[in-house]
């Protein structure tokens, strides 16, 4: 009995002298340079995974050093590079018997820290961040604290709200979507937009906005588990903030969406606000008021072609609603200003082709927010063609002399779709979700060669790998018959198959990604990217992607085929598959 009470109260003294948390707080993950220094040890050792963290313990991250820690249960402190914290508290308690408070501090000396809460049933937070500016807590969000080198303080709120004490005991609330800037003498200034700071402070709230989307994309790489909307957050935050992303960070985000799980989304059947609608309810005051405000913003040519919108059908309920957002506001003039710059071109209405391919107009705003080139490649194809014969992929859209579809569309070989026709895919639900195989078109032969047009307003995916045949095919058998094949933002196509009577190809989306798919010998393929430029072996943003088996009159196509970014000189194509650029895009091809 004795010996157990002497070890008894000797775990109690070195708890006491360690000063332990009754909290336990863990190292759940660590990559590149990151160290940990307890107050009882008089140097730093490697940080490791799994251990633990007490009272008092400086954390310090190298240039490609990341931490995450978990404080509190449902709470990731995700560190970031080059960052150096300390844990300055750790404590639970029971106020009572069915209820738990959880209290945690980290003293930020500099650097950064994303914080990801999710709150527990039964469980209250009170979770902060400390710097030599002031205290930042939070009660449930995701919400970044950066301090540069000059000390400059910078908050980045990605969901809910902010509480920032000031060192001289101001209290500022932040809310979504805003970023805080404190100066060292105290000053402080919060934004919803980066235009309203100065170019110094913009570029502050930039780099943090980076690294708090690049610290959610590191956790989602590596299997931590952190709220499914946390990412998607962030990414709204920066767009209503005026921060635009590099390919190479977008190209990540999409890569990392892919990693996420599918989730119901926030607000199904609850009152839960998304960060775009709360977003969206602060933009109204930015927006505009009425219809009426909106056309006076407007040049003598801008109001043309709006009264030109007007007339296909838009409700002015619907109409000022969303002229009430500034974003969405923003989207109709750049969809305007893409009309009047298309007239140029000898497109006398460009806005009655979307309109009248079913993407636009009676309510519906499918477009506008859309990639800009993908829209105007999609609105010069489809100009020249006789759109009397579009076939649109929706039961409600589909001619009456034609058999409605029902889960897939299947044109039958006996039914030829005429030349200078087109079969549409509308919609923002990501993708078609069918199948379109044995298309059957006219071609009149070498002196008026016919053009089937197949696109989609955002998304093309096809996926024919299950199904034998031909996709596309000429009836004539003469080879001047050529397809069309475009989107906005993606084209997926797996197994699709091209007759060999099909002279031209030509592919055009921001991002392209071909699988199983043989061209033909002898005909003419052109491929074009936001970038212009070829990858292989996997889908990257704004190039052409030749996922797998992708072959020329049945010779695989390799890098060695593309040495020059377009087309090799020698190459097994004799030069037919050409890699080319978005209309008004520049040719720059990011490796």
């Amino acid at each position: 009995m004795r010996l157990y009470t002497f070890f008894s109260i000797f775990g109690l003294a070195l708890l006491t002298a360690l000063n332990l948390p009754a909290q336990t707080v863990r190292v759940i993950f660590v990559s590149g340079q990151a160290e940990l220094q307890r107050p009882d040890e008089a140097t730093a050792h490697p940080a490791l995974k799994g251990e633990s963290v007490i009272i008092g313990t400086r954390i310090s991250t190298g240039a490609d050093g990341r931490v995450v820690l978990t404080p509190m249960p449902g709470v990731k402190s995700m560190i970031a590079p080059n960052t150096i914290v300390v844990l300055e508290s750790a404590s639970d308690s029971h106020p009572s018997a069915t209820e738990v408070k959880h209290q945690a501090t980290l003293d930020l000396k500099v650097g950064a820290v994303v914080s990801d809460l999710q709150k527990q049933p039964g469980a209250t937070f009170d979770y902060s961040i400390r710097t030599p500016r002031g205290l930042a807590g939070a009660r449930g969000t995701t919400f970044t604290v950066g301090l540069n080198d000059a000390g400059i303080q910078t908050i980045v709120v990605s969901h809910g709200t902010i509480s920032l004490t000031l060192a001289d005991g101001r209290t500022i609330s932040l809310t979504i979507g805003q970023v805080s800037i404190t100066q060292p003498g105290g000053e402080t200034q919060h934004a919803a937009k980066i235009s309203d700071l100065s170019p110094e402070d913009q570029a502050l709230a930039e780099k943090w906005v980076k690294t708090t989307i690049e610290t959610l994309l590191g956790a989602i790489e590596a299997g931590i588990e952190i709220q499914p909307d946390a990412l998607q957050n962030a990414l709204d935050a920066a767009k209503n903030l005026g921060i635009t992303l590099s390919p190479e960070l977008q190209a990540r985000v999409d890569q990392a969406k892919t990693l996420l799980p599918e989730t119901t989304p926030l607000g199904a059947g609850t009152d839960t606000k998304t960060t775009t609608d709360v977003i969206t309810e602060q933009n109204t005051i930015t927006g505009f008021a009425s219809i009426e405000a909106f056309i006076a913003s407007l040049d003598e040519s801008q109001q043309y072609v709006f009264a030109q919108l007007r007339e296909t059908g838009y409700t002015d309920a619907a109409l000022t609603k969303f002229l009430s957002d500034k974003t969405s506001a923003d989207g109709i003039v750049n969809l305007i200003n893409l009309d009047i710059a298309l007239q140029n071109y000898d497109i006398p209405n460009p806005i009655s082709v979307l309109c009248q391919l079913g993407i636009l107009g009676n309510d519906n705003f499918t477009v506008v927010g859309a990639d800009t080139d993908g829209l105007r490649a999609l609105i010069l194809g489809y100009s020249y063609s006789d759109n009397s014969n579009i076939y649109l992929a929706d039961e409600s859209n589909y001619p009456k002399d034609r058999p409605v579809p029902t889960d897939s569309l299947i044109i039958s070989g006996s039914s030829y779709i005429y030349g200078y026709s087109n079969i549409f895919f509308p919609g923002t639900s990501g993708h078609s979700g069918m199948k379109i195989y044995n298309v059957t078109f006219d071609t009149y032969g070498s002196s008026n060669p016919q053009m089937l047009y197949v696109g989609a307003t955002r998304k093309l995916i096809i996926d024919n790998s299950a199904l034998e045949g031909d996709t596309f095919i000429t009836n004539s058998g003469d080879a001047y018959g050529q397809v069309n094949i475009r989107a906005s933002d993606l084209i997926d196509l797996n197994g699709t198959r091209f007759s060999s009577d099909v002279s031209g190809i030509l592919i055009e989306a921001a991002t392209i990604n071909l699988s199983n798919i043989n061209f033909t010998a002898g005909t003419q393929v052109n491929l074009n990217s936001k970038y212009g430029s070829v990858n292989f072996g996997s889908s990257k943003y704004g190039k052409v992607n030749f996922i797998s088996k992708v072959s020329y009159d049945g010779t695989p196509l390799t890098p060695d085929n593309f040495s020059d970014g377009m087309r090799g000189a020698e190459d097994v194509t004799g030069g037919n598959v050409r890699i080319g650029t978005l209309l008004g895009m520049t040719p720059s091809q990011p490796q």
